[in-house]
């Protein structure tokens, strides 16, 4: 515990250095972990006209405090001038959340997959996923359903995001892969999205990628030995990806930082968590990295390995 404590790691549960020094393979979420989860506007793609005040008052009445709409409110600031209405929170599983609001109708911002089916902007989103994150601002003059979707929901622009990435991630996962260790990264975000962090790392396997989003869950049990990156996974998603891993006999750790990683994290043999994420994914961690550097995780199965070695080299005196 002291040794580790100098690295900055918190160990909640100590048969986890044990347990991490054992895993055969880790996964790890992007957004939080190998990104800071921190993020910026890097340009805006509009369809339709609308006023900034308008971008304002979205992010005054939203206010999720996520990285996606921090990056929006340091774009463009917060206000409010019309009356609220209804709002409609993020969810994972959504992957949009939106405000109706007096007099100019109902925004959603979001997944664009989630939000419209129009293929033409589709087509685009798709073209600017393979460099940025890409949010949708969409309008409907009809107010949401029960939480849902409303009626004719028309695109009005793209927001181009980029992650800032934690640069000591790409040690770590060198430090895994060179000793036998099989690295997954499963993100709610697009694949390809996920997958030009992985290359921007230049990691090994940033081409073996699927999008989950309509995979049934047996599906998903089927893709986990075939790719490397598993994109727009909903949390049970993660879970189920964690319980096939675990089920075709591997021993499996998982990072995480945010309350979509909770269900994996609990899952999973070793779990362990950055000290800037939330509140419940620290809580069901066996491991707190309080620095939120991965550069510690090599020196925590290390000092794993030389526990269980000890522990071999005294048993053998009883034995022999």
């Amino acid at each position: 515990l002291v040794k580790l404590s100098r690295h900055k790691v918190l160990i909640q549960e100590m048969y986890c250095i044990e347990n991490l020094a054992r895993v055969d393979t880790i996964c790890f979420d992007k957004t939080g972990t190998l990104t800071e989860g921190k993020m910026q506007v890097i340009d805006y793609v509009s369809f339709k006209n609308i006023d900034s005040d308008v971008i304002k008052e979205i992010c005054y009445n939203l206010d999720n405090h996520n990285a996606t709409m921090n990056a929006l409110v340091d774009k463009y600031g917060k206000e409010s001038k019309h009356k609220l209405l209804e709002v409609v929170p993020f969810k994972s599983e959504n992957k949009w959340s939106g405000v109706t609001l007096d007099g100019i109708g109902t925004y959603i911002i979001g997944a664009p997959e989630m939000i419209i089916k129009d293929n033409d902007i589709l087509d685009k989103v798709s073209n600017y996923e393979k460099d940025y994150r890409v949010i949708l601002l969409a309008h409907s003059n009809y107010s949401f359903k029960d939480g849902k979707l409303p009626n004719k929901i028309e695109a009005i622009g793209l927001f181009l995001i980029e992650d800032i990435i934690r640069y000591e991630a790409k040690s770590t996962i060198d430090f895994f892969e060179k000793n036998g260790v099989d690295v997954k990264i499963i993100s709610g975000d697009n694949p390809k999205t996920v997958s030009k962090i992985a290359k921007k790392l230049g990691l090994s396997f940033c081409d073996s990628f699927i999008d989950t989003s309509n995979l049934s869950d047996d599906e998903l049990r089927d893709s986990v030995s075939k790719y490397s990156i598993f994109g727009s996974v909903t949390p049970q998603g993660k879970k189920v990806l964690i319980k096939a891993l675990q089920d075709n006999g591997h021993t499996v750790a998982m990072t995480g930082d945010g309350v979509n990683d909770v269900l994996a994290l609990k899952q999973s043999d070793c779990a362990i968590a950055v000290a800037s994420g939330a509140d419940a994914a620290r809580n069901v961690s066996q491991l707190i990295l309080m620095d939120s550097n991965f550069n510690s995780i090599p020196k925590i199965v290390l000092e794993g390995r030389r526990t269980i070695n000890n522990i071999q080299r005294s048993a053998s005196l009883f034995i022999n």
